[in-house]
């Protein structure tokens, strides 16, 4: 390689450089929006999910559509809400959800006529694309700050296609915000809703450690509180489960939001760091280089005087 070809490139990799810079900033400033965005609604997921965790947990047995499993003969169909974003260049965050997606129905069998699809961000639609599977629904990807009017629309879908028998499980794919540098790509099971999922949703809401670990309260004698539900609970029921259903969505989306712009800053910083490091190896090969012409310039001069020397002797 050239002087002239090692120092375009040089060029170009700081011009990468600059870009991955303002890149990491930009999702920097907005991965601190979304973290506290997702953390400080994690108290109000947390005291929704405890609503239904109570009234399922009574001893008298519920019977409600959506809390109630469909086993049989017939075959499995299922309906999965996948959440990813609209762009790449956020590390494995898409890739760890559609391979989890991949693996689940590849263990499970599902036939493909068997299998559909509400698809959030341009990522998973792509996904179900080349597949070819039906896809119910699709959108972007979910703004930074997700209200719980942008979820009705899909809990809505979810919802009447699962009580009419078009689909005997429905479930929602999405990353679960660990910490800046750890997200971990999750299912959960949408309908019918199950105590035991509630539960693993509960696990995810509370966090460790922080600033808002400390407005998660322990249970203490709520669980052996009676209620009495008025007018019933099958009224209660109609009403709070399609709004819980909305919860988990809206919770799963601002969770996926704080994921995205962490591992977007993380994979920033890694290519931005990678960019020095091959600045860095170019720079020494250009001085060598460099130093090498020098040197042979050197030698053909010191040569040239040399042979002029010999000469006029």
């Amino acid at each position: 390689m050239s002087l002239k070809q090692v120092k375009l490139k040089i060029r170009a990799v700081k011009k990468t450089e600059q870009v991955t810079k303002a890149m990491e900033a930009v999702s920097a400033a907005k991965m601190r929006k979304a973290q506290e965005w997702a953390l400080s609604a994690r108290p109000y997921a947390y005291s929704a999910f405890k609503i239904l965790k109570r009234i399922i947990s009574q001893k008298e047995p519920i019977r409600h559509k959506l809390i109630e499993d469909r086993n049989g003969t017939e075959a499995k169909k299922a309906l999965f809400i996948v959440l990813t974003s609209d762009r790449g260049l956020a590390g494995s965050l898409n890739s760890s959800i559609l391979r989890l997606l991949a693996n689940h129905l590849k263990e499970n069998n599902y036939e493909k006529g068997n299998v559909s699809f509400i698809t959030i961000g341009r990522k998973a639609s792509e996904f179900v694309s080349r597949r070819n599977y039906l896809n119910l629904f699709s959108q972007k990807s979910f703004d930074d700050k997700t209200s719980l009017s942008e979820v009705i629309h899909i809990r809505e879908i979810a919802e009447k296609t699962f009580r009419n028998g078009d689909f005997h499980k429905v479930y929602i794919v999405y990353t679960n915000f660990i910490s800046t540098f750890e997200q971990r790509a999750i299912f959960h099971q949408l309908f019918p809703l199950k105590i035991t999922e509630i539960e693993s949703v509960l696990d995810g809401v509370r966090p460790t450690k922080g600033k808002y670990s400390n407005l998660f309260n322990k249970e203490s004698s709520e669980k052996q509180t009676i209620y009495n539900y008025e007018p019933g609970v099958k009224s209660v029921l109609d009403s709070l489960l399609p709004f819980l259903a909305e919860t988990i969505i809206f919770y799963a989306a601002i969770e996926f939001k704080a994921s995205e712009h962490s591992a977007r800053m993380v994979a920033m910083k890694s290519a931005g760091d990678k960019a020095k490091e091959v600045i860095k190896d170019l720079t020494r090969d250009y001085n060598k280089e460099r130093q090498s012409i020098i040197t042979r310039e050197m030698s053909e001069i010191v040569g040239g005087i040399e042979a002029l020397q010999v000469k006029n002797n």
